[in-house]
């Protein structure tokens, strides 16, 4: 039953993501557009399957609705896909409001850092052992 609540918050999710794109754009013959939407729901098919099989509290805390308080970092962290997203489907207007929407997130995750680092036994050691937790090899 988890699943399937997955699956059809997934499949919501990309008919609202084809409406925002298409509807606007006035047409269905938009290749990058089309390829984006298929690539979410590859990647969103993938991960429900997976977050069914090995972590599912992970996938309780997506089907929630509204805010789930308890929804594990990580999930939270994904909306950084977001950042390329406009370059995907040739905007490059995009380029330039990107920074206004990644300073809020970026922000949230010093401040979830700072968080964990006095919150929660051993996390300083993970930060020293592992430097690069967002981005390899950047960040």
């Amino acid at each position: 039953m988890l699943m399937l609540r997955g699956l059809v918050r997934s499949l919501f999710q990309i008919g609202l993501f084809a409406a925002l794109l298409l509807i606007p754009a006035g047409t269905w013959h938009w290749p990058r557009a089309i390829q984006f939407l298929g690539v979410c729901a590859l990647l969103s098919l993938i991960s429900i399957f997976c977050l069914a099989r090995w972590a599912p509290a992970s996938l309780e805390a997506r089907v929630q609705r509204g805010t789930a308080k308890d929804q594990p970092t990580a999930d939270r962290i994904a909306s950084l896909f977001l950042a390329g997203l406009g370059l995907w489907l040739g905007s490059v207007v995009s380029v330039l409001v990107m920074p206004v929407i990644a300073a809020p997130i970026v922000a949230r995750i010093l401040i979830e850092e700072k968080t964990l680092r006095a919150n929660l036994s051993g996390y300083a050691g993970y930060m020293t052992r592992v430097p690069y937790r967002l981005v390899p090899l950047a960040w």
